[in-house]
């Protein structure tokens, strides 16, 4: 895990830094953590599709999520990832819509791409229309993953209209 500070300037991998991943939540705290795999993940997606990626959501605070939840959020979990600090949303900010359709093909085939997202350690994929979701569930200590491979257990939900 990576510890991330409220107005952190730290360049943490080649395209992404502390202030792109802390929590958007009006009430986070003044440090959170994310996942070292995430990141590993979303640089590996940024380098494959060459797109600059945008962090839609990271941690949430549970007051942020229940709030979401009352709005109508469609997408908002009770019991979110999001707010066990093992989360992300992003959206590419080039041909978002070509490269989220090459994401769902990569998980939907259980391709090279796919293989290498769970050899880092991403263990819930989440395919929406203009979005894609990334989590560490480990089937353990958070919501049940549901699949298993050979690197461990593994979700995937389709929320595409």
């Amino acid at each position: 895990m990576i510890t991330l500070f409220k107005g952190g300037t730290r360049q943490l991998s080649k395209n992404f830094n502390e202030r792109e991943l802390f929590s958007k939540s009006k009430d986070a705290p003044d440090k959170h953590e994310f996942p070292q795999a995430l990141l590993e993940a979303l640089q590996y997606l940024r380098d494959l599709s060459g797109s600059p990626i945008y962090i839609n959501s990271t941690y949430r605070t549970q007051a942020n999520q229940d709030a979401l939840r009352k709005g109508g959020n469609p997408y908002a979990v009770k019991h979110s990832p999001h707010t066990k600090m093992i989360a992300v949303d992003f959206q590419f900010l080039k041909d978002n819509k070509e490269n989220v359709q090459k994401f769902h093909a990569f998980v939907e085939g259980r391709t090279y791409e796919f293989k290498e997202m769970r050899l880092m350690g991403v263990g819930g994929f989440g395919l929406y229309d203009n979005f894609i979701h990334l989590d560490t569930r480990d089937g353990v200590n958070h919501e049940p993953a549901r699949l298993h491979d050979g690197i461990g257990r593994f979700q995937i939900w389709d929320k595409r209209t």
